[in-house]
């Protein structure tokens, strides 16, 4: 059986991320590991997963908390690439702290990579963006990131397009890592880059 690496970065935000480790506890197909990579400047993020151990435990999911060194500059592309490296599972699903998934996230994923065994990566649907028909137009004609029908796609500007609550599965030429799944496999010779801060 395929098994999951949950990462999530996060950086004091412990209420939101409560949230969504509560959403965790309630998926249909459980992760094998939940990895804290906490840049907080203070310990309510340790605290709160402290509380939270045993409910992971009682679902027998690992949950592992790291705060990395003071010394090097904090970004959220850091600390992904710390959850990929400590990831034992054979997907990595990344997910931003603030973020709540629908109960069956999971499941969806797998079963997108299982129908698409060639895909290195699969997000989810963001559900709750807005969608403003006048200022995707705008966007649109400075190319600057907009919404299209089906399409993930960079732009010339080097802007992207997003695809705005597709009805399928779409290929796509960049993923939002809000919400983004990759084979463990890529980490080998793929990192996220840290220049961006």
């Amino acid at each position: 059986m395929v098994e999951i690496s949950l990462v999530i970065p996060t950086k004091n935000r412990s209420e939101k991320l409560k949230k969504l480790l509560h959403s965790v506890l309630k998926q249909t197909v459980l992760p094998k590991e939940v990895i804290i990579v906490d840049d907080s400047d203070n310990l309510r993020t340790k605290e709160l997963i402290q509380q939270l151990k045993k409910l992971f435990l009682e679902k027998n999911i690992q949950i592992k908390y790291i705060m990395p060194s003071e010394n090097k500059k904090k970004s959220l592309s850091r600390a992904r690439n710390i959850g990929a490296k400590k990831a034992k599972g054979d997907i990595i699903v990344f997910i931003d702290d603030d973020v709540v998934i629908d109960k069956n996230y999971l499941k969806e994923i797998l079963k997108v990579f299982e129908k698409n065994p060639n895909a290195l990566g699969v997000q989810g649907t963001i559900m709750n963006m807005e969608y403003s028909p006048f200022w995707n137009s705008i966007k649109k004609v400075f190319y600057y990131w907009h919404a299209e029908r089906d399409k993930c796609r960079v732009l010339p500007s080097g802007k992207t397009t997003y695809a705005y609550r597709p009805n399928r599965i779409i290929q796509c030429e960049w993923h939002f890592t809000i919400n983004a799944a990759y084979k463990k496999e890529i980490f080998k010779e793929f990192s996220f880059n840290e220049k961006l801060l």
